[in-house]
């Protein structure tokens, strides 16, 4: 009678170990926490994507520089305030604001699609490398 009752003991634990609802392992309870902070951290914000300087396809030099809150166009030699909100991007120059909608190709191309007066117009530039 012994040997049926440890015999039924381990098959209900075998049973109960393989059930598909409580297979997780020691390594993953353990890992899961840390694997959502370096998703966390790989992930970036499309503020943080969009700063740097960027160029165009012709030319490697720098045509414009985005910080935290504001564009430097080299051509202008002036500084540019901008917000940036479910992305869409506008910059106050002097005499007008511009708005763009943006969309990301991994971390070094950003296209802007001119909305409002440059409805339509599409510009790509990328990271530049200096």
């Amino acid at each position: 009678m012994k040997n049926h009752y440890h015999l039924l003991l381990f098959v209900f634990l075998f049973i109960a170990c393989n059930s598909k609802d409580h297979k997780k392992t020691l390594s993953s309870l353990v890992d899961a926490p840390f694997k959502k902070k370096i998703e966390k951290k790989k992930k970036k914000t499309n503020i943080q994507l969009l700063q740097g300087k960027w160029c165009s396809i012709e030319n490697s030099e720098s045509l414009f520089q985005i910080d935290s809150n504001e564009i430097f166009y080299y051509d202008a030699t002036k500084y540019f305030k901008y917000t940036l909100s479910n992305n869409i991007l506008k910059i106050k120059f002097d005499d007008y604001a511009s708005s763009s909608q943006i969309k990301f190709k991994g971390n070094d191309t950003l296209i802007m699609i001119g909305l409002g007066k440059a409805d339509g117009i599409i510009d790509t530039v990328y990271r530049c490398s200096k």
